[in-house]
């Protein structure tokens, strides 16, 4: 039981890679050209994308440690990529 629990994690880590990584690129694409705020509340917006991208692969190392098949660099490296190239896809047609 506890294993199919990280197994859902990984993959649900997976499906939420290509969108993050969209959020992330369009924050600063946003923030970057806005006049509206000061250089400070840019700073602090791009520094919260910075931080959901961080904590994101704090909890993909948590998976890795608890189950190394589950590793999303080695071991797991192709089934996560498979996942998250599903992902990517659907991600992208939302966006067009």
């Amino acid at each position: 039981m506890r294993k199919q629990k990280f197994e859902r994690l990984f993959k649900s880590l997976a499906i939420l890679s290509p969108a993050l990584n969209s959020v992330c690129e369009r924050v600063v694409d946003s923030v970057k050209d806005d006049d509206s705020l000061t250089q400070k509340e840019k700073d602090s917006v791009i520094a919260s994308a910075k931080e959901l991208f961080f904590h994101s692969s704090e909890i993909k190392d948590y998976v890795r440690r608890q189950y190394p098949e589950l590793d999303y660099i080695h071991d797991g490296r192709e089934k996560y990529d498979q996942i998250k190239s599903e992902a990517k896809k659907y991600v992208d047609s939302l966006l067009q």
